[in-house]
């Protein structure tokens, strides 16, 4: 887990402080590079790889050698699936995929929203039976503190060399990537080649529906053979770059901020797409004003 001393903990106890998260962030700029991961209660950072493996009894330093047989036996069977696949060379896209699909991977889902990633750690918390009640969590990370130069500087000049093969006048001709997504790919194939204990924010060049709404991006590990807050501790984590809100899930509070965020329309149904999403959302109904609907019309 990560320590106190290297992150700031905020606490949020009603609607008002929830609204008001922005004033409790580090004065960092540009302020639209905080990005924020939400969970119902406060667990170790952790990627569905690494999960995956601890509860197998693998050790991580196996890591790298599942990652490449998963992502060999997603590809030779995902054609049966999904159409259309991501171009060849596409590193990223593959994960991406797989990520979108729930298969283990490297990548750990993080958004630019501050209410989206607040929606996602009070839908799955626990506000009863009382002693099972713990504050849900989001945590917020400046982006731009953690630069994969200072981190990993050979997987920068990785990325700067494939980067500088190609130009935006060539870009203007391709469906499937453009230079700095080259850059990308050519990054996680270094770290995958030569483990490098970082994280780095990254996403796919072609988003699905769901990466869209969401606003969702990933935080990618360089080193697999360890844990991602130990990739997360090399970029240098501290209250100034790191804060973990802690967020009341007392029921009167709960309902008030699922409440609030519900009128900005995140909830299930728009965030998931289709009729799995709106399903979904009917279990906060009893959270959003307490009915599914009146009892007697509002209207005259």
């Amino acid at each position: 887990m990560l320590q106190p001393k290297e992150f700031k903990r905020v606490k949020i106890l009603d609607e008002a402080s929830l609204l008001g998260y922005a004033r409790k962030l580090p004065p960092r700029e540009p302020q639209h590079w905080w990005l924020f991961r939400g969970m119902p209660s406060n667990f170790p950072l952790e990627t569905s790889l690494e999960r995956v493996l601890i509860d197998a009894g693998i050790k991580l330093k196996e890591a790298p050698q599942v990652e490449r047989k998963l992502l060999k036996e997603f590809k030779r069977r995902a054609h049966s699936y999904v159409d259309p696949l991501p171009a060849h060379g596409d590193v990223l896209g593959w994960l991406a995929l797989m990520q979108h699909y729930g298969a283990p991977t490297r990548l750990l889902d993080w958004t630019y929203s501050f209410f989206v990633a607040a929606f996602f750690a009070l839908r799955d918390a626990v506000s009863n039976p009382p002693d099972k009640r713990k504050p849900a969590v989001v945590w917020a990370l400046f982006r731009n503190a953690f630069g994969l130069n200072e981190q990993a500087p050979a997987a920068k000049a990785a990325y700067d060399v494939a980067e500088a093969n190609s130009s935006w006048q060539a870009d203007m001709g391709r469906a499937d990537a453009d230079n700095i997504y080259d850059g990308i790919n050519a990054y996680l194939l270094h770290v995958m080649e030569k483990p490098t204990r970082s994280i780095w924010a990254i996403n796919a060049f072609q988003l699905n529906e769901r990466l869209s709404v969401q606003q969702g991006l990933f935080l990618c590990p360089g080193d697999l053979t360890t844990s991602f807050e130990d990739n997360l501790r090399a970029g240098g984590p501290s209250p100034d770059n790191l804060v973990c809100f802690e967020i009341s899930t007392a029921p009167r509070a709960r309902r008030e901020m699922l409440g609030a965020i519900h009128r900005m329309n995140i909830n299930n149904a728009s965030l998931f797409p289709g009729i799995g999403g709106f399903a979904g959302s009917l279990k906060q109904g009893p959270w959003i004003g307490g009915k599914l609907r009146p009892d007697k019309p509002s209207h005259g």
